[in-house]
């Protein structure tokens, strides 16, 4: 390295030349930066920044012998500890002050007075060129100030990534929250829907997919008893309604029960209802025709989707009756136009998407210590086709179209494909989005749903939660630990030719997304869906008290 190489260097070259001087005549001296020594002038950093101030070098013989002589030091020795007698005040650079903190000659001058002990010494000419190199290099590259380039720049880059990751869950967090009622233009302006006029019609929101809200005009009979006798006088009127709009809500209704609700549901669906459910969410019965929702905690997500969908003969329509509504923000029931996320779609979308897909669902086993552990299976295999042997259920499973098969800790796995995920309304032939994909497709479900509710509840606990399935399931750690203890995920969709993951998940969520609408509860609620066009979700809750109950077509 030479005293070229950093602006401070140049000054301890100086040092070491008056050192050299007191070891020449014998002497010991105290070394003070700025004081001159006899052959050279003051030189300080200072001096660096306009080279033009440095004085005329005397002129010395070319070939003078005993000049270079007398100007080649000997090695340095203990004479050089002067230096650890200079104090901050009087040393105006850093570099200089840690030099002289050290009681012995450090390895880099021994190494500069050995070179300059075996080379002819430099003229001032020489050095007053060199300092001028080191003022361009100062002003063109700060060395000191780019030391910390690199880190500012990777924390920067750190704090990016971090936002980038956290703001699609947390963006809402932040911003305040629009009310439903506030969405509205104007208010719906009613119609009357009988004769009388004693109920009225008119859709939950304007400009936007809504259930269309039927309720008692003021003043007229609002029993149960009355909204059955409208329906059985009705009917007709109603089926063309739900065609249309997809979906009806009755509201402002007496109906303070599961009895109730059976006989608004079976008003319109004679003899139709089922009584078996062949879905993943645990239910409890209720009546014949009544089950509760889904017995899932507050905290649990459920992706919108159309009813049992994955089954060949899914249901046409479906009932749900709000008994207790929810005090706080989420516990909604949000409503989708499927008609109209099959017609976002791209034509390269729909030609990946219409490829037959196989659904696996695992149901755990309820003697099992391990199978309710994995939040993904949300339903064991005796609830499922409850009172029934191993034997019976695999017949039952492929009377109902799935190849059942049973894992090493008991789960019992359903499998079936599925031509296409779009289907045609029965009725007028319009085809609508109409698939399990975004539900059973959990080792992305899950996260993306938590993120949602995130931003919906506007709690960062979601944002924990969305990160935790993400880094599980997401990467695969589930799958290989279920794989050791020999089960499997809840559920997972795949192409049934090639086995290979569904590449167009993500979009068919941010579709559904965009065409939901989500409306709170209130206590008597009874919304019926066209199954075949309408998809429903649930978003979690606060975990105050909450009782939906549910009801569908066979």
């Amino acid at each position: 390295m030479s005293f070229m190489d950093s602006p401070t260097a140049f000054i301890r070259k100086e040092i070491v030349d008056a050192l050299d001087e007191a070891q020449d005549s014998g002497d010991t001296v105290e070394v003070h930066p700025r004081a001159a020594s006899p052959r050279r002038p003051l030189l300080t950093s200072k001096s660096f920044e306009d080279p033009r101030k440095l004085p005329a070098p005397p002129a010395q013989p070319e070939d003078d012998a005993s000049t270079v002589a007398s100007l080649r030091p000997p090695p340095i020795g203990p004479g050089l500890s002067n230096i650890s007698s200079l104090t901050s005040a009087e040393i105006d650079d850093p570099e200089l002050l840690i030099l002289a903190s050290k009681t012995a000659p450090p390895p880099f001058l021994e190494k500069q007075a050995a070179r300059r002990a075996s080379a002819p010494a430099e003229s001032l000419t020489d050095l007053a060129a060199a300092a001028k190199q080191i003022a361009a290099a100062k002003q063109q590259r700060p060395v000191a100030k780019r030391r910390f380039v690199p880190l500012l720049t990777f924390a920067l880059g750190a704090l990016l990534a971090t936002a980038a990751f956290f703001w699609s869950p947390a963006v809402d967090l932040v911003l305040p929250r629009v009310a439903l009622s506030d969405a509205n233009v104007q208010a719906p302006k009613p119609t009357c829907v009988d004769e009388a006029c004693a109920v009225w019609a008119h859709p939950l929101r304007i400009g936007a997919f809504s259930p269309l809200v039927i309720r008692p005009a003021p003043g007229a009979d609002t029993s149960p008893g009355a909204l059955v006798a409208f329906l059985d006088g009705h009917k007709r009127w109603a089926r063309d309604r739900l065609e249309s709009e997809g979906a009806l809500l009755f509201r402002g209704f007496q109906v303070t029960n599961a009895s109730d609700f059976e006989s608004v549901a079976v008003s319109l669906e004679p003899g139709q209802l089922a009584t078996t459910y062949e879905g993943t969410s645990p239910r409890t019965s209720l009546s014949p025709h009544v089950k509760t929702a889904a017995d899932l905690p507050p905290t649990s997500v459920v992706p919108a989707h159309a009813e049992m969908s994955f089954a060949p003969r899914p249901p046409a329509r479906l009932y749900f009756y709000s008994h207790v509504s929810n005090t706080g923000i989420g516990g909604e029931t949000p409503v989708s136009d499927l008609r109209a996320v099959a017609q976002a779609l791209t034509p390269a979308a729909r030609r990946r998407l219409s490829r037959p897909l196989r659904f696996e669902r695992v149901y755990y086993d309820e003697r099992s210590w391990f199978g309710s552990w994995d939040p993904t299976k949300t339903k064991s295999w005796q609830s499922m086709f409850p009172g029934l042997s191993r034997k019976e259920a695999e017949v039952a499973a492929r009377e109902k179209g799935y190849e059942p098969s049973w894992l090493r800790d008991g789960s019992l796995k359903l499998s079936h494909v599925v031509g296409s995920p779009f289907r045609a309304h029965p009725s007028d032939n319009v085809e609508a989005w109409h698939s399990h994909l975004t539900n059973l497709h959990v080792t992305t479900a899950w996260a993306a749903e938590l993120g949602k509710a995130a931003r919906h509840l506007r709690s960062p606990s979601y944002v924990l939660r969305s990160l935790f399935f993400s880094a599980l399931y997401g990467s695969g750690l589930a799958e290989t630990l279920l794989h050791v203890m020999g089960s499997e995920v809840g559920a997972k969709v795949v192409e049934a030719e090639t086995g290979a993951e569904v590449v167009d998940v993500e979009y068919v969520r941010a579709l559904m997304d965009k065409y939901t609408s989500t409306h709170q509860h209130e206590d008597g609620d009874v919304i019926v869906l066209d199954n075949f066009r309408v998809g429903h979700a649930r978003n979690p809750w606060d975990g105050s008290r909450r009782e939906l109950y549910a009801a569908w077509t066979a």
